[in-house]
């Protein structure tokens, strides 16, 4: 946290290129403002975009998700972004905010651009700048986006209040009013006692021999930069080929990847083909959520929702 006079900087928000290159920042202050910079060689702040490229926030995000046809949220503000980042999803907004009613809007053609072939879903503020600002946005998207939709809030009046509130994204409320289906009941639940003489033992079986069960979850801990990934990728090669001394050798098995930071196009496919997998027997999951989002696995969320 930055002192200033008479404010506090409480965050910085990189704007960057497709190759994540930053080309200007957001300062976000308190008490509330926020402020806009290119941040000089000397490390200086210059607190004008003249000349700057405007871009959407997470622009690399967006092209990741827009290749991948998962759904791109636009929300009013990088705090919201954030918000829906740790909900799973992939998410942007704009730096030059929201506009009221009659005002001259701000979103820029450059930003249809950047968008042009998503799946978009708008969450709009639960205010009148916020509906006008979504509505102006939805209208200038429409022509160029493969889908748009508008949400707001069912609490509070962002996306972050709402989620705050213990909402989830399936508690957003849709502009144009949909009949929701009733929430399933749980099951009950008892506790149950198991006499351990009635447990009949058996032996481990390896699926690699003597180093890892099958049936049980085996963890590979380790620093960044000592070879996980890459024996990761040794291992998934000889299961998928069938070479692997265990349970397993001499009959090819499929293996299923989650996913959530590297690139599958950029870095896992490469590395599976460099390491000899057969890749039709290689599979990515992903998690498709009640509002038919794309999204990568993160548990508990998936294994409870």
């Amino acid at each position: 946290m930055t002192f200033k006079r008479g404010y506090v900087v409480v965050a910085d928000y990189p704007y960057t290129d497709e190759s994540g290159k930053a080309l200007f920042f957001k300062e976000r202050r308190f008490p509330k403002d926020f402020r806009q910079y290119v941040r000089l060689p000397d490390g200086g702040r210059q607190y004008s975009l003249n000349g700057t490229r405007r871009v959407l926030y997470r622009l690399a995000k967006i092209n990741e998700a827009i290749a991948d046809g998962r759904n791109v949220y636009v929300a009013e503000g990088e705090q919201d972004v954030e918000s829906l980042e740790q909900a799973g999803m992939t998410a942007t907004t704009w730096t030059e905010g929201a506009w009221g009613v009659g005002a001259s809007p701000k979103w820029r053609n450059e930003y249809t651009e950047q968008l042009t072939g998503a799946n978009v879903v708008i969450v709009r503020d639960r205010d009148d700048a916020g509906r006008q600002t979504a509505s102006d946005i939805a209208a200038a998207l429409k022509p160029r986006v493969a889908s748009i939709r508008i949400l707001e809030p069912a609490e509070g009046k962002d996306v972050t209040d709402h989620l705050r509130a213990g909402l989830g994204l399936k508690d957003l409320i849709p502009v144009l009013d949909a009949p929701e289906e009733p929430e399933p009941a749980q099951p009950a639940r008892r506790v149950r006692l198991t006499p351990a003489s009635t447990i009949k033992p058996r032996p481990v079986r390896w699926v690699w021999e003597d180093r890892i069960p099958a049936g049980e979850v085996t963890l590979t801990p380790g620093r960044g930069g000592l070879g996980k990934s890459t024996f990761h990728a040794w291992m998934i090669a000889e299961l998928t080929r069938g070479t692997l001394p265990g349970v397993h050798f001499g009959t090819p098995k499929p293996c299923i990847i989650a996913a959530s930071e590297d690139s599958w196009e950029r870095t896992i496919v490469p590395r599976l083909i460099a390491a000899g997998a057969n890749m039709d027997l290689v599979f990515r999951v992903d998690v498709v959520t009640e509002m038919d989002d794309v999204v990568s696995i993160s548990l508990p969320v998936t294994l409870t929702g």
